[in-house]
């Protein structure tokens, strides 16, 4: 059966030892090769992608629409932060520099395998960090996101035209049809985030 074959390929370590990073490493590649915003903005908005490959760019689910439960709908959410919490990057906590040291680690691991220097990756590190602090103070901390006031602030139904003209320089809408998530209902969780991507 396909659950018994899929469980089968999860256990075969060897034959995922012996692909190694080489799928990870073409990606990582096409990436390193843009030049500019718009090489990415093109890139984001291309057939190359899959929707699992935007899971920090943006994260959604589909679920039952708030509105009309007898529907289901696209639920966007903001960009994915290694520290988890926004708040994190305006006064960093304990808990907060454990995981920057483990996420450091994680990608200091991965980039060497892909071939960086310490050099290159200290610097693609350090971007990476500059680019969540930049756009943290556009999404909610979980502490605002979880309270009972803004479960409601964060039901905004939205057309894909409309996407578009909020996002000029962040293809989102695009990016969505691209990966075949287009949906007639679509929720944009956080505005604000959506704002500060532009």
């Amino acid at each position: 059966s396909l659950l018994q074959n899929l469980y089968s390929s999860w256990l075969n370590w060897e034959s995922r030892n012996a692909e190694g990073v080489k799928i990870a490493q073409r990606a990582f590649n096409i990436v390193k090769s843009l030049n500019s915003i718009n090489d990415l903005t093109a890139y984001l908005a291309s057939r190359d992608l899959n929707a699992k490959s935007l899971s920090s760019m943006f994260v959604y689910s589909i679920a039952p629409d708030m509105n009309d439960s007898e529907y289901y709908c696209l639920y966007l959410k903001p960009t994915y932060l290694r520290l988890e919490d926004s708040a994190e990057y305006k006064n960093i906590t304990e808990n907060g520099k454990r995981m920057k040291k483990a996420a450091d680690a994680r990608a200091l691991y991965m980039l060497k395998r892909f071939g960086c220097s310490e050099e290159e990756i200290q610097k693609i590190i350090t971007l990476a960090y500059d680019f969540e602090k930049s756009i943290a103070g556009y999404i909610m901390t979980k502490e605002e996101e979880y309270l009972p006031e803004n479960i409601a602030i964060q039901n905004n139904p939205i057309t894909y035209d409309k996407l578009r003209s909020m996002s000029p320089a962040f293809p989102l809408a695009d990016i969505l049809i691209s990966v075949d998530l287009s949906s007639d209902r679509v929720n944009l969780e956080q505005p604000k985030w959506l704002e500060g991507m532009n």
